[in-house]
């Protein structure tokens, strides 16, 4: 089953394909790159399953022509990798204590409580790739 947005791919990143040889990128632009992060993490967490490592960081191996146009609907900007911290939750019970993922993207549970809904810190570094673009 192919899901857009989300690839298998074992690399730590999140691809913004096209948009890293723009100068500035555009309030739609944006709103579609949220909007399909938010989708895919909605998926993931609709099956019962966490990421916990969810970060911005640009794909230097992406061909310099992609910058010039950006692919059109239905064709995904992102695709979120990297699963490799990954795991199925309890949906009766889902909290977590294991600290993991990129300190920079962590939510505040994570470094202060004993237990954590890892679906919120997922939500949360969804904010910081946000405010990051």
């Amino acid at each position: 089953m192919k899901l857009p947005g989300i690839t298998s791919v074992s690399e730590n990143k999140i691809f913004i394909e096209g948009i890293w040889g723009l100068r500035k990128i555009g309030e739609n632009t944006l709103r579609r790159i949220f909007s399909e992060l938010c989708k895919a993490v909605g998926w993931l967490h609709g099956v019962g399953l966490v990421h916990r490592d969810i970060k911005l960081e640009s794909d230097s191996s992406m061909p310099p022509s992609s910058a010039t146009k950006l692919p059109t609907p239905p064709q995904p900007l992102i695709k979120l990798t990297d699963f490799g911290l990954s795991r199925f939750i309890d949906h009766a019970n889902p909290l977590l204590t294991t600290r993991c993922g990129s300190e920079a993207y962590a939510a505040p549970e994570l470094v202060v409580s004993g237990g954590y809904d890892a679906r919120e810190t997922d939500a949360w570094a969804c904010g910081v790739v946000l405010y990051a673009l």
